[in-house]
């Protein structure tokens, strides 16, 4: 969320398979956990005026974020695709024809 604030992109939905971590972020308690920190820096975040969302999908709804998450165990440093990579249109265009992969 901080990346896609400090690039000023607005209107992002943020998707997670964590459902304890969208169900975290979106409880009024205050979360005192070993994750309680990166809780409230999301929060504050959705709070912000930049319309950012945040919302829970199955890993199986989502096989560009997994695939993406797959292939970055691949990379020793952090990577970012200014270009759609080859790997992840095959994902998109698998699931735009409803044809499975796995």
């Amino acid at each position: 969320m901080s990346w896609a604030d400090s690039l000023g992109y607005r209107h992002v939905v943020f998707k997670t398979d964590a459902k304890s971590v969208v169900d975290a972020i979106f409880s009024p308690n205050v979360d005192n956990s070993e994750i309680g920190d990166l809780v409230a820096i999301c929060k504050s975040f959705l709070d912000k005026d930049n319309d950012f969302s945040l919302c829970f999908t199955r890993r199986q709804a989502n096989k560009v974020a997994h695939t993406l998450a797959k292939a970055s165990c691949s990379y020793v440093s952090p990577t970012i695709w200014h270009v759609l990579p080859d790997f992840i249109a095959y994902v998109v265009l698998n699931n735009c024809y409803g044809f499975e992969d796995e």
